[in-house]
């Protein structure tokens, strides 16, 4: 029990400034277009760091929507529309909550 333990919290965090660098460098081989090519024809040869940038690289496309902020955003704009001291204070929380 205490490897398994020992074995989940020493794993690396996950660094997106990097990953989301690599990805846009059209020379690198962690281009997030040709990883996500090389994927959708099968190619077993990607190793595990090219997985990784296409796994979390993903969040940085336009096709991702992100429903938690995209919830955030939707409340911020109703609250902003009203244009009061109070709801743009509430604007100002939801603001707080977003990534």
């Amino acid at each position: 029990m205490l490897l398994i333990c020992i074995s989940i919290f020493s794993q690396n965090p996950v660094n997106y400034n990097l990953i989301g660098e690599n990805i846009k460098n059209n020379k690198s081989e962690l281009y997030y277009p040709e990883l996500m090519a090389r994927f959708q024809k099968g190619d077993t040869t990607l190793t595990l760091n090219q997985k990784r940038h296409l796994y979390y690289g993903f969040t940085f496309q336009e096709k991702f929507k992100n429903f938690k902020f995209n919830g955030l955003l939707d409340s911020i704009s109703k609250y902003e529309q009203l244009n009061t001291k109070e709801s743009l204070l509430k604007a100002l929380d939801f603001r707080k909550k977003s990534p």
